[in-house]
């Protein structure tokens, strides 16, 4: 009996431990509404500078806000929050456009990076590039890319090396309307 109760207990302070831990990581984690990057940048093409900023949001995902001093245009999860630092960023394209930059190139086998590239037209914040790459760490031959500009519907697909071009119907998707998932011509469902 003295036995089972050891283990016992050593199971109640693995569980302690483990609780423990995951508390201290939920405490470490940015309360909503914290910045985690913001930029500067004409994206309306008005001469005037808007500024873009990533902010926590309630889940585990990033909200992406535009102001452009006329509106404000906010869109929920924009991208994943994940694991270690740094998590997603902002950057600006020599056309003033946005990309939200995430990633996972540190946890487990399977690694990816996502650049959602976004631009003004027609006074909306559109969805306009989509490029996803991954590797797995233990299988060199599992690498790939899909690059897709969704306002013209024609992108590339890379699978292990081999280029294929791919095309899908235009689409002039408000940022704000965006679901996270991938457009069907990458195959990545």
């Amino acid at each position: 009996m003295a036995r089972g109760s050891t283990a016992m207990k050593q199971g109640l302070w693995a569980a302690i431990a483990l609780l423990a831990s995951v508390g201290l990581a939920r405490a470490e984690f940015p309360a909503p509404g914290t910045v985690l990057a913001e930029i500067t940048v004409d994206v309306t093409g008005d001469g005037t500078p808007d500024t873009a900023r990533l902010v926590v949001g309630t889940d585990a995902d990033a909200v992406l806000v535009l102001d452009t001093g006329q509106r404000r245009v906010t869109a929920p999860k924009i991208a994943w929050l994940g694991g270690p630092a740094p998590g997603p960023s902002l950057e600006a394209t020599s056309a003033g456009s946005l990309q939200v930059v995430t990633g996972n190139d540190s946890i487990g086998r399977e690694r990816w990076s996502q650049t959602l590239t976004l631009a003004w037209r027609d006074d909306d914040l559109l969805l306009a590039g989509f490029t996803y790459g991954w590797r797995d760490t233990l299988d060199a031959a599992n690498t790939g890319r899909c690059d897709v500009n969704l306002l013209t519907g024609r992108g590339v697909l890379t699978v292990n090396g081999q280029e294929t071009a791919i095309t899908q119907p235009p689409d002039r998707l408000p940022v704000t309307l965006w679901d996270g998932q991938p457009p069907r011509s990458c195959g990545l469902d």
